[in-house]
């Protein structure tokens, strides 16, 4: 740690750490954790080592990367020199006073010990010395817990920020390229030239600098890629060079981006990032401490002219004097640039003061193209075009029509000043973009934006001039006509509102394109511009956004979980259509994860873009918004938007905004007022412009319903949690009256959004608007609530005494219900009064918190019905219909049996059983060299026959499998295999010393697994190629040799014939229709004897080197996967993904020929495309197992009996077989994969007259 690294830290801290957190490696008696590397880790996702670190060291940041220590100086004299120049220097002692402000106030965040209220917490009061100040302990071990998805600083370097989220949150565009600067400037503030190895590879570059410009402690960093590594020597720089960033003339230090300042180097000029304007240097001091407020002049469409505006002034604490700060600026430009910068004053500060002489300094050089860098532009400027301004680079120029006219000779006169005389009706002047160097009384001074030079962007063209020596040859002609169509290629054209008649009908039947023509697509880009970005490129209060999200998403989800089947149909129904089975499938959860982010992302872009187009409504044509919120809508984006930007929210009330905000959306106070205009509703406005490319056109008929289904869920998922919340208040209300008779039911924890005044009296009937209780806590250990398990990071929980959330009372009839369900009343009807409680005739009547729930559902959440998810419901009908309807895109065409051409390549039936064939043959040889260590089944007097295989069919006792016996995994043919090995001293021998031991060469042994998990992989694919019509990746996935608690063994011994058959009971859609799909797959007997030798053979002895070279805690967890899983190595269960990869590689292997013919077939989705081609035109005919092909045969004698036929099928002479099914399915099953595998050239059972090669 130098010198340098830790004044520099210091001094960032006092400055920085306004709104975001700092961390410390401390040493409290565990390994500490580099900060470079820990920050890398997180979000580079690389695989973390724990790097030791010096005594001394701990209790410092290193935010650089890992520089090599002097030799000269050791660790105990650098601690010295540290501690005493801090102490010397008057500056840094400055901000060691700040950093202990800083953590006094609670401004310098600490990261403690993980407990229930989560990693992020309060410092606790230990603390480590450092120079006096205390700095908050943090244990090594929690590092991880604590950083992950916690800290939301924005990034020093903007390039690297997403442009359209830097938009959406109000970041100057502009800050991107000038913090992208990663080049040296010469004299005259232009990039150095560099050598081309430099420009070629972009790699990290040195430049030495001269030995006089000054202390290191004083060295400047021109951006956030530009880092001071002195490793060495201290007068070295190290810049990172940046291909992909355009060169610029803003460049930045250390104390101007502290302040959000830059400087323009070809202007001299020192500019204010926030107020977009330049500031003068004698007034800079005054402009950052808010002595003075800068004027601006904004445009009001209205009145069509400027109206002068103050902007916000600065409240910077800058901790040194006037003098020494502009000094201090002077020194670090100097430093930057190798020369003084010479910045830009006032005319005051001139020799001659002369305001004429200064306004010459205050305009663009000739050459300047383009807007000045860094400087606010007005787009309705005027510009004088009379003579002899007309004639001059520098045009009068200004942003009133009063001042132009006075300028021009005033409205009666008819002289131009400095000009000759003006015909009556001449143009004066014109409106054109315009800017100024600075603002203010006597420092305006206006001159208009240069244009490029058209000229040097359209040179004339030349003429041909035939060739001196030879004519150009043919290919050279032809690449110059490449060049030319190349260079003026046709641009692509937006769709005009005359082609949204030639969209597809079904964006007309959902009233889409009714939308589309009232707005132009300008508009609509900006919107539709903003994308999904990644947590890297994303803002932070994009990640901020993004984490509030998830933890009221999945909160709810986890509730789902458990919540009432009734509940659940009553949301995935709708009202009126309750107790129907036809209405509609329940409300589910799906099970994916990935499935579950794209829901989760939904709502994040959603909450995005509302936000946007808040404070930048974007018009339509008509002039009126296109997202019409409500009051309701608006307040709580409002209040979502300062919660986000309020450092010292928490993410709980962060949270409770998000579900405010979305409620306001989904259930609008008043859905009735988009009844004859269904773009009032800014839900379903968004949903029809998103449904928009940036481009102008449609999206994809078929893109349509899946992303109407991600709303779909989002509505049923946020009106589960109004009913969860209408519930906890009912509860509540009835057990604060009758708490001697009622069991204590799940309380909230309410949490109020910021800014949102607190009401104690009830809310209107009519509001739907409760206030967000989404995280749950249980009152006693006895009752919890759904959400009672899921508590935010802060841990924060506020009594809900205070409350005051009222549910909506509307039955959709007009007539309210009182909420008092508990008053005192006289028998009557079917409640009779029982002391000061009513008792209900539950037979009689529903529950009044049920029949409450029936009418909010029956407003919200019923098709047909006026509301913001009726509409949805009604698009998600339309174009699903259409899809269905609508031809899908052919791609395939046989040219004979043999040949099928797809798109553009040709498929050949032979070449591709021949290449099937080929890559199981090198399998097997590698299963015998690489696996079995050059040993083949004859060779370890192993008989792989499956006729002779004993399998009882036991589907039923816990661990019965056909390959492994029912205690464990090993067995005889595992103990010829383990003993060949013992014996050959390969991998494992006997112990030298005599201690009676194994012992295993883990140099050997690790890769020895890898080569299993590489055969185990391929055979993986090639079982899904050659079983038949393949399965689905999830499906496969699931396959269990052995039955376990959770269901039954899929992998079965056909004695009949003698191989192996998978017989699966899984279906994707099981959990929402209650059954399972049963299929049958027989394997060819090649496949069999692979997975034979992998499992029955291999795995045992694989499990003995796993578990002696893991943790005794990982033992079981091993066990249960080999004992169990289909498909499992290395001690883990492969994942469903694996199979995707696998097809994709195994296709990309090469042939015979050393080609790769089958590389195109990028995946699953693609060979199963081909499996069904292949199924209709070679192996059409053989039908489909029904009930009614069992029926034939048999229908007269069991009617004759008295019976039905589907009776005598399910009780009487039951066949026995190997699978419990009905014997058709066997039967027509078998016969299939028998066919298939005959397609393929192979066999389905064992022929003892094979040699087979493993």
């Amino acid at each position: 740690m130098d010198l340098s690294t830790v004044r520099h830290t210091v001094f960032n801290i006092t400055t920085h750490a306004k709104d975001g957190s700092y961390i410390f490696c401390t040493k409290d008696g565990t390994d500490p954790w580099e900060v470079c590397v820990l920050v890398d880790c997180i979000l580079i996702e690389r695989t973390l080592t724990p790097v030791p670190l010096e005594e001394e060291d701990r209790n410092l940041i290193d935010f650089g990367e890992d520089d090599e220590e002097d030799p000269e100086i050791g660790n105990e004299e650098l601690d010295v020199m540290i501690r005493k120049e801090m102490r010397d220097d008057e500056d840094q002692m400055a901000a060691i006073q700040g950093v202990a402000e800083l953590v006094s106030q609670g401004r310098l965040m600490s990261l403690t010990k993980g407990s229930k209220e989560g990693p992020l917490t309060e410092w606790d009061g230990s603390e480590e010395s450092m120079d006096g100040i205390g700095v908050p302990l943090i244990r090594a071990t929690e590092y991880i817990q604590a950083l992950e998805g916690i800290t939301f600083e924005e990034s020093n370097d903007m390039s690297v920020l997403d442009v359209c989220d830097r938009l959406l949150w109000g970041f100057d565009i502009d800050d991107g390229p000038a913090l992208e600067l990663s080049v040296s400037l010469d004299s005259e503030g232009h990039p150095e030239s560099r050598d081309d190895e430099n420009q070629a590879d972009g790699s990290d570059f040195e430049i030495p600098e001269d030995e006089d410009e000054g202390e290191d402690e004083d060295a400047i960093t021109l951006s956030p890629t530009t880092r001071i590594l002195p490793p060495k020597s201290p007068q070295r720089k190290k810049y990172r060079q940046t291909i992909t960033s355009e060169p610029t003339g803003l460049i930045t230090t250390p104390l101007l981006s502290s302040y959000n300042l830059t400087y323009n180097v070809q202007y001299k000029l020192l500019v204010c990032l926030i107020c977009k304007l330049g500031v003068c240097l004698d007034g800079l001091h005054y402009h950052l401490v808010g002595k003075t407020q800068m004027e601006d002049k904004e445009w009001m469409p209205g009145d069509q002219k400027y109206q002068p505006i103050k902007l916000d002034r600065h409240n910077y604490n800058l901790g040194m004097s006037k003098v020494k700060f502009i000094r201090e600026v002077n020194k670090q430009l100097t430093q930057a640039l190798g020369r003084a910068p010479d910045i830009l004053a006032t005319y005051n500060s001139m020799k001659d003061g002369s305001p004429n002489a200064w306004k010459e300094l205050v305009k663009p050089h000739e050459h300047q193209k383009g807007r000045v860098e860094g400087l606010k532009v007005f787009e309705h400027g005027l510009v004088c075009t009379l003579p002899p301004c007309s004639n001059s680079p520098y045009a009068y120029c200004s942003l009133s029509e009063a001042t132009m006219l006075k300028h021009c000779g005033g409205a009666k006169g008819s002289v131009h000043s400095g000009g000759p005389q003006v015909k009556k009706g001449t143009e004066r002047w014109k409106m054109a973009p315009v800017q100024s160097f600075f603002s203010g009384p006597g420092l305006w001074a206006f001159f208009p934006v240069p244009r490029p030079n058209l000229q040097l962007l359209f040179p004339p063209l030349n003429p041909i001039v035939a060739s001196s020596t030879s004519d150009p040859s043919q290919e050279d002609l032809l690449n110059l006509i490449e060049q030319e169509e190349a260079d003026f290629a046709v641009e692509e054209e937006e769709m005009d509102s005359g082609a949204l008649e030639l969209v597809p009908p079904a964006f007309v039947e959902m009233k889409m394109v009714e939308l589309w023509e009232l707005i132009s697509m300008e508009e609509a880009r900006k919107v539709l511009s903003i994308r999904p970005v990644g947590r890297k490129s994303a803002t932070g209060l994009t990640n901020k956004l993004t984490a509030a999200v998830s933890a009221t998403f999945l909160s709810i989800c986890s509730s789902v979980q458990r919540a009432h089947p009734g509940l659940l149909c009553l949301i995935g129904r709708g009202a009126a259509l309750y107790g129907s089975p036809a209405g509609g499938r329940p409300f589910s959860i799906p099970q994916k994860q990935h499935t579950l982010n794209s829901y989760l992302l939904f709502e994040v872009q959603l909450l995005r873009h509302m936000l946007y187009s808040l404070h930048n409504p974007i018009k339509r044509k008509d002039g009126k918004d296109v997202f019409q919120f409500d009051n309701a809508q608006r307040e709580a984006l409002r209040n979502l938007n300062e919660s986000l930007r309020d450092s010292k929210a928490s993410l709980t009330e962060v949270g409770a905004c998000v579900h405010t905000t979305l409620h306001a959306l989904y259930f609008p106070t008043n859905p009735e007022r988009a009844a004859f205009d269904v773009f009032e509703d800014p839900f379903s406005t968004y949903l029809s412009l998103t449904s928009l490319k940036p481009e102008g056109n449609p999206v994809p008929l078929a893109l349509l319903p899946p992303y109407l289904s991600k709303a779909q869920f989002s509505v049923r998922l946020r009106a589960y949690h109004h009913l969860h919340e209408d519930f906890q208040q009912y509860s509540a209300q009835q057990n604060a009256e009758t708490p001697e008779s009622a069991a204590e039911p799940p309380c909230m924890v309410p949490l109020k959004p910021p800014s949102t005044p607190t009401s104690t009296s009830p809310s209107s009937p009519s509001s739907p608007h409760p206030r967000p209780h989404w995280n749950l806590r249980a009152r006693t250990s006895k009752a919890s609530g759904p959400h009672s398990d899921i508590e935010m990071a802060d841990g924060s929980a506020d009594s809900d005494a205070d409350s005051d959330f009222n549910p909506n009372e509307n039955d959709g009839t007009g007539k309210g219900e009182k909420m008092e369900v508990d008053q005192p009343e006289e028998k009557s009807g079917n409640a009779t009064n029982s002391g000061n409680r009513m008792v209900v005739n539950m037979a009689s009547e529903r529950p009044r918190w049920f029949r409450r729930a029936l009418s909010w559902v029956k407003t919200y959440l019923t098709p047909g019905n006026i509301s913001p998810y009726s509409i949805l419901r009604n698009n998600m009908h339309i174009s699903s219909v259409h899809q269905r309807r609508a031809r899908k895109r052919p791609n395939m065409q046989w040219v004979d049996d043999n040949l099928l051409l797809v798109d553009q390549n040709r498929f050949s039936l032979p070449d591709f059983f021949g290449f099937v064939d080929y890559q199981l043959e090198s399998l097997e040889m590698f299963i015998r060299d690489e696996v079995l260590q050059h040993h083949t089944l004859a060779d370890l007097g192993i008989e792989c026959d499956f006729s002779e295989l004993k399998d009882a069919g036991d589907v039923d006792t816990p661990g019965y499998s056909c390959l492994l016996p029912k205690d464990g995994l090993s067995n005889p043919d595992s103990k010829r295999f383990m003993l060949k090995l013992v014996q050959q001293k390969n991998l494992v021998s006997p112990d030298r010393s005599g201690g009676g031991n194994l012992v295993w060469d883990s140099e050997k042994g690790w890769p020895w697994t890898g080569r299993i998990r590489e055969a185990t992989v391929r055979l993986y694919a090639l079982t899904h190629i050659l079983q038949g019509s393949p399965g689905r990746s999830t499906e496969e996935n699931l396959m269990q040799i052995a039955n376990t608690m959770a269901g039954r063994r899929h992998l079965f011994a056909e004695n009949e014939i003698g191989t192996l058959a998978i017989f699966s009971d899984y279906w994707k859609g099981a959990k929402a229709q209650g059954r399972f799909k049963e299929i049958l797959r027989v394997l060819p007997y090649r496949i069999s004897r692979l997975l034979f030798i992998l499992i029955r053979i291999v795995r045992p002895v694989e499990r003995l080197f796993i578990v002696k070279s893991k943790l005794a805690t990982e033992r079981g967890q091993i066990d249960g996967i080999y004992r169990s899983k289909l498909w499992s190595s290395g001690g883990l269960e492969i994942d469903a993904r694996v199979l995707g990869d696998a097809v994709s590689a195994f296709f990309k292997r090469l042939d015979r020929n050393e080609k790769k013919p089958f590389g195109w077939i990028s995946g699953l989705r693609p060979y199963r495309h081909l499996t069904v081609a292949i199924q209709r035109r070679r192996l059409s005919g053989g039908g489909r197992y029904t009930k009614d092909a069992e029926k034939e045969g048999v229908d007269v004698g069991d009617l004759q009996a008295g019976r039905s036929t589907g009776m005598s099928i399910q009780n009487y002479a039951v066949l026995k077989s190997f699978i419990p099914a009905d014997s058709g399915v066997i039967s027509h099953y078998r016969a299939y994969s028998m066919r298939w595998h005959q397609l393929f050239e192979q066999s389905t059972v064992f022929d003892p007259t094979k040699k087979y090669i493993v």
